[in-house]
């Protein structure tokens, strides 16, 4: 789905019953928070395009999403996002996530779900893998 001329997507599919959501493009908006919130039944998510400096507000953007598998995020996340009540998200997904987030920001905090996590990754590939971002605070709820 074309958003890529919005200047805003916030809001954008919530509380939706759908289970998958294709390519999401927001490279022209300034805010995407609470975009996925709530879509209590949506699996995965093919690809949201962010901006490539990391500027959007995405608070919110999968808040209570509990039944989300599959995500990628394409550009820089440079605000703190939250997969908490994403307890069956896969390893390729966190992945993605966490490659997303911006290099260049700090004071920012990344939280994924305990159970996710465990399910996905050993201790040392998390180790490494958090190790790849030391300007962010990677928090497991």
């Amino acid at each position: 789905l074309n958003f890529s001329k919005c200047t805003s997507c916030a809001y954008l599919f919530q509380n939706a019953a759908t289970t998958h959501i294709g390519v999401v493009s927001t490279l022209n908006a300034s805010d995407v928070r609470y975009a996925f919130e709530r879509c209590l039944n949506l699996k995965s998510v093919d690809l949201v395009e962010l901006k490539s400096d990391g500027s959007q507000q995405i608070d919110h953007m999968f808040r209570n999403c509990t039944a989300l598998e599959s995500v990628n995020i394409s550009g820089a996340i440079g605000n703190n996002i939250s997969f908490q009540q994403s307890t069956k998200l896969t390893k390729t997904s966190i992945t993605s996530v966490i490659n997303g987030l911006s290099d260049t920001v700090t004071g920012k905090t990344a939280t994924f779900s305990k159970t996710a996590k465990e399910a996905a990754f050993t201790d040392e590939e998390w180790a490494v893998l958090i190790g790849t971002k030391p300007n962010w605070t990677i928090a497991l709820a």
